[in-house]
């Protein structure tokens, strides 16, 4: 965790050294980082629970579903690129992904206004934002729970808990 936070801290540093990344430095921007930090992880966790799930059952090949579902929350979450120009499936797989509100959520608090327009975003204000992140990540969280209890359940009956890969 120290490394990560580290790296985050040195990118940010970089980014207002050398490409002058307007960082607001306001009480309101570290309360809402921290407030989008809670919500935010929430949201991962959640994720990471589901994902959790299908991995319990799977008897083989475990890693890659951890790569397909990383590979599509970098493409489809306006992490890369804004959601308007994926194909409309893929943007409607990214509106129901937490991380994309949080990124726009993040990108919000922590810079300054006017460098956060990009469709659809342009828009929404940062409380709606707000509200959209907490809402999809209690659609999450609850969706996280039930199905992991179930994918427990069912790896314990086909006793798949002990089970061995043979990698």
């Amino acid at each position: 965790m120290m490394l990560g936070t580290l790296s985050v801290v040195v990118a940010l540093l970089a980014g207002v050294a050398f490409f002058h990344l307007p960082l607001r430095w306001t009480p309101f921007s570290w309360g809402g980082l921290l407030l989008g930090l809670a919500v935010g992880w929430s949201g991962l966790m959640a994720i990471g629970f589901l994902l959790a799930s299908v991995t319990l059952n799977a008897r083989r090949y475990m890693w890659v579903i951890g790569e397909a579902v990383a590979g599509t929350l970098y493409v489809c979450t306006g992490a890369i690129f804004p959601l308007t120009v994926l194909p409309r499936p893929l943007q409607f797989l990214g509106y129901a992904l937490p991380i994309t509100y949080w990124l726009e959520y993040m990108r919000r608090v922590l810079l300054r206004p006017g460098w956060t327009t990009a469709p659809p975003w342009n828009h929404w204000p940062t409380s709606a934002l707000l509200t959209a992140l907490t809402l999809v990540t209690l659609v999450y969280l609850a969706a996280a729970l039930i199905v992991f209890r179930y994918a427990e359940n069912r790896a314990r009956r086909m006793d798949l808990l002990e089970a061995t890969s043979d990698y």
